[in-house]
């Protein structure tokens, strides 16, 4: 016990002493905070209920996303608690309250809706024809997300968060607007194919000293499927020495959920993957990694990928 004493820094024990005393009393603060947060959200939506539903979007079994306490890639100045909902053949929309504290002294903070369809078509035929259709100016803001989402959001005054149901009614005004310009996303959805290249399991796996990161095809829990991005360091466990292993809370995580082949590309950017090694890549979309390596590593490293494949 001594001997394991002796490795504790001062800075540690402190933290850990400190944590004993206030994890609880934080993680019900939290809690709190987001329940809040979502009920105001809910209350604003029931009220749209009727129009959002002949839109094509009911607001009904909405699903609250997960809190990221144990995300190890989470950061320590931002947050967004939302709400989603999948409705079938690969439409998704959501709802959420967005804040980022890089700056302390000026957080900013926004509400936002967005709607995913299944087809890249239809996201950019869907984002273009609001676009043409939103004439009239307003304090909200349309954009594209690079995985095709039309998403609107509305900045918030941090001193006026205790509001925040009266921004984000403001928000819903809009985009119920905007989808009423559109005839709702009947138009967009319709047909939307299923992708029998992306069934569940490993998509991509990519191995270097150490250990290994996946692409993993998954479903939502909602009838939906999606992506997660896996990291495995276990490996490493044999080359570092007890001190180094003690402060690892695990050699294992997985990303949260995301919808969109895009967005898992963007998790698997954290890391320099492209300059790994192949390890397995599914058929199906064998051309599309091999298309993103040589946007990140040029053609040798494409090139480096086929051959490493090949020899498999």
């Amino acid at each position: 016990m001594e001997n394991n004493e002796s490795v504790v820094s001062e800075q540690m024990k402190n933290f850990l002493n400190e944590g004993l005393r206030t994890y609880a009393p934080a993680l019900a603060a939290i809690s709190e905070f987001r329940r809040q947060i979502q009920t105001r959200l809910l209350t604003v939506l029931d009220d749209y209920s009727p129009e959002l539903s002949r839109l094509g979007l009911a607001v009904d079994n909405l699903r609250f996303l997960d809190a990221k306490v144990d995300d190890l890639d989470s950061s320590a100045d931002r947050f967004l608690i939302g709400l989603e909902k999948n409705y079938g053949g690969e439409l998704y929309a959501g709802y959420h309250v967005e804040c980022n504290m890089e700056q302390q002294e000026n957080p900013r903070v926004c509400v936002g809706a967005w709607v995913y369809v299944g087809t890249r078509a239809g996201r950019d035929h869907l984002f273009q024809i609001i676009q043409e259709k939103r004439l009239l100016p307003s304090k909200t803001h349309l954009v594209q997300d690079r995985n095709g989402k039309s998403r609107l959001f509305l900045p918030c005054d941090p001193g006026s968060f205790f509001n925040i149901n009266e921004v984000f009614r403001s928000l819903i005004e809009d985009w119920v607007g905007l989808l009423k310009t559109v005839g709702g996303i009947h138009e967009f959805h319709h047909g939307a194919p299923s992708r029998p290249n992306l069934q569940p399991g490993i998509v991509l796996e990519i191995g270097g000293e150490g250990g290994s990161i996946k692409m993993l095809r998954e479903s939502d829990g909602d009838g939906g499927w999606g992506f997660r991005v896996q990291t495995d360091e276990s490996a490493m466990a044999d080359i570092l020495s007890n001190d180094d292993r003690a402060g690892i809370d695990s050699l294992t995580s997985k990303s949260p959920f995301v919808h969109s082949f895009e967005e898992a590309l963007d998790l698997l950017d954290k890391y320099p993957w492209a300059e790994l090694h192949p390890l397995f890549v599914r058929q199906g979309v064998l051309d599309s990694i091999l298309l993103e390596v040589r946007k990140r590593g040029g053609e040798a490293a494409e090139a480096r990928w086929r051959q490493e494949l090949d020899r498999q």
